[in-house]
């Protein structure tokens, strides 16, 4: 099934650069899965459709949209800026790199950086959850790419 993106961040940000890529990873000290940053480049604040996901243990849920990796933005777009999400939340969640909403739930999806350097598997991270419970942070897929393809 073919995947149809539609701006959802209000003013919209654009398309990111290699030059905003290489802040992120450089502000995060990570290296970025490749299907994550092909996508990031024409992608960012954009809601996919269709936008559902089910995994395991995870419960039908919107993914998207996916957050942006600007530096500069304005007030209203830094609710969707993946640093902004992640000096929030990176103190309870250490090693775990917010990468899209869930439809304004205020959980996230995110990158499971806690095991690994490259590569890192796809998680849900519920936020209503203790950080310490079993499922505050849920395995979804190994990769990006396949999360995309297993939407519907």
């Amino acid at each position: 099934m073919s995947i149809v993106w539609e701006e959802y961040i209000d003013p919209s940000v654009g398309d990111a650069t290699q030059q905003d890529l290489l802040y992120l990873e450089s502000a995060l000290k990570v290296s970025l899965p490749e299907d994550y940053k092909n996508l990031i480049l024409d992608h960012q604040g954009k809601m996919p459709t269709p936008e559902t996901i089910e995994s395991g243990k995870l419960a039908s849920s919107v993914f998207g949209p996916l957050f942006h990796v600007m530096k500069d933005a304005t007030e209203a777009q830094e609710l969707y800026s993946v640093i902004k999400k992640w000096e929030k939340w990176s103190d309870v969640y250490e090693n775990i790199i917010p990468i899209a909403g869930t439809g304004g739930s205020g959980c996230f999806f995110a990158y499971d950086y806690r095991n690994c350097t490259e590569n890192p598997p796809v998680v849900f991270v519920d936020v209503e959850e203790d950080p310490d419970d079993e499922d505050a942070i849920l395995f979804v897929t190994d990769s990006l790419s396949e999360l995309i393809d297993s939407l519907s």
